[in-house]
C-alpha cells in the first residue's frame, strides 16, 4: 500500500511539531519580516498523531494492500487564513505579489543565512524543465492550487469508517494549536517586539 500524507504538522492537541520543516520556516519568515506572499497556496496540514493513528489502523485492515491512501484534511485552508491568524495574534503582515516576495526572500537569505527560510530558497528560485506549454515552474509554484494535481480521500475515508479516527479541518483547532505552540516555545518572535522589520525597496 502507498500512504501519501500532505504537510505533517504537530499534534492537534498540543501543537508540538518539528520546526525543521518548510512550513514552520515560512511561518517564522512571515513573523520575522511582516511579509507574506499573496498566492493561492492551499495549506493541507495533517496532524502527526492523527496521521500515525490512521496509518496504524489502515495497515492492519484486511484488503488494504495494493491501494493508495491520501492522508489529508477534509478541508484545507488558503495561506491567507494563516496570515489572518498571525495578524490576530499581533503580527503586522503585509501581503506582496509573489515575485516581489521571492525577491525579498532572496535578499533576506543573503543577508542572514541562518534565517530558517534561507535553506528553502532554491524551492522558490530554481526552475525545472520546460512544461508542455513552454513554462518552467519552481517547486514552490507546483503547489499552487491552480497547478497542484487533485486527489481523492476515498480509500482513506472508507478504511477509517467506524474507527473514530478523523483528520481535522485546517482552519480550526489544528492551525491555532500549531501557531500557538510556535509562539509559546519562542520559535516565533514576540508580536510587536522591537525586532527589525524588513522593508521592500
Amino acid at each position: 500500500a502507498i500512504y501519501r500524507p500532505l504537510d505533517i504538522v504537530g499534534s492537534v492537541h498540543t501543537g508540538a511539531w518539528s520546526t525543521s520543516t518548510e512550513m514552520a520556516a515560512l511561518i517564522r519568515f512571515i513573523a520575522d519580516t511582516g511579509l507574506a506572499p499573496d498566492i493561492d497556496l492551499p495549506l493541507d496540514f495533517v496532524a502527526a498523531d492523527v496521521c500515525a493513528a490512521a496509518i496504524r489502523h489502515i495497515s492492519v485492515t484486511e484488503g488494504a494492500l495494493g491501494r493508495t491512501y491520501h492522508l489529508a484534511s477534509p478541508a484545507n485552508a488558503p495561506l491567507g487564513v494563516l496570515v489572518g491568524r498571525l495578524r490576530d495574534r499581533g503580527y503586522p503582515v503585509t501581503e506582496l505579489p509573489y515575485d516581489d516576495w521571492v525577491r525579498e526572500l532572496a535578499r533576506q537569505a543573503a543577508r542572514d543565512p541562518t534565517q530558517p527560510m534561507a535553506a528553502f530558497l532554491p524551492l522558490f528560485v530554481d526552475r525545472g524543465p520546460a512544461a508542455a506549454d513552454g513554462g518552467r515552474l519552481t517547486v514552490a509554484e507546483m503547489y499552487l492550487s491552480h497547478i497542484f494535481p487533485t486527489y481523492t480521500r476515498t480509500n482513506t475515508e472508507r478504511a477509517l469508517r467506524g474507527s473514530g479516527i478523523a483528520f481535522p479541518p485546517v482552519d480550526g483547532q489544528l492551525l491555532d494549536s500549531n501557531v500557538d505552540r510556535l509562539m509559546r516555545t519562542g520559535y516565533l518572535p514576540a508580536p510587536l517586539a522591537s525586532h527589525p522589520r524588513a522593508h521592500v525597496g
